[in-house]
């Protein structure tokens, strides 16, 4: 650290480094990342955990033409 502020080039450095980080996981690319990645992963894990009723619950639901939420409440 006092390295860091000690130079100005070297903050100029880690400052643009740190800039071209961050342009990678902007919401677009984080919610890409999320779809795309963690999703699957999150699906796969839970597929394994709950084994094959997961995948048929999901299947008959497609075939139904149901949405995973449920229905809202009838009005009083």
């Amino acid at each position: 650290m006092a390295a860091l502020a000690a130079s100005a080039p070297l903050r100029a450095q880690v400052g643009a480094a740190a800039r071209e980080e961050v342009s990678l996981w902007d919401w677009r690319a984080a919610t890409q990342h999320l779809l795309q990645v963690q999703y699957p992963l999150a699906m796969a894990a839970a597929a394994a955990y709950y084994g094959r009723t997961l995948g048929r619950v999901a299947r008959t639901a497609q075939q139904d033409g149901s949405s995973a939420t449920p229905a809202p409440a009838p009005a009083a």
